[in-house]
C-alpha cells in the first residue's frame, strides 16, 4: 500500500458547525500531532477540557471561545470531533 493512498482520507460531509448564533465554525480532523498530549478516551467521554484542547488546534475557536459558549454549542461541537473517530460503516475493518 502506498503511503499517499493510506493517508488519503475522504472529508466528513459537512465540516461545519453552525452555533446559535448563526456563526460557522470549520472543524478539521485531527492529526497525530493535534491530538498530542490529549488523552482519546476523555475526547469519547466528551470530556470538556480535553476538547478545549483539541478544538482550540483543529478551529480557529480559542480555549477562552470554547469556554464561553452555550452549552448546545459546545455539545454540538464536541459531537462532531467525537465523531471524526467513528469508523464508517461502509468501509471495510483494517
Amino acid at each position: 500500500m502506498k503511503l499517499d493512498s493510506a493517508l488519503e482520507k475522504v472529508a466528513p460531509a459537512d465540516p461545519f458547525v453552525t452555533l446559535t448564533s448563526g456563526r460557522k465554525i470549520h472543524l478539521r480532523e485531527p492529526t497525530a500531532g493535534e491530538l498530542r498530549g490529549v488523552k482519546l478516551l476523555d475526547v469519547l467521554q466528551l470530556d470538556t477540557a480535553a476538547h478545549a484542547v483539541v478544538i482550540e488546534r483543529i478551529s480557529e475557536l480559542s480555549t477562552l471561545e470554547f469556554y464561553g459558549l452555550k452549552t448546545a454549542d459546545t455539545m454540538a461541537l464536541m459531537s462532531k470531533v467525537a465523531g471524526f473517530f467513528a469508523q464508517d460503516p461502509a468501509s471495510p475493518p483494517a
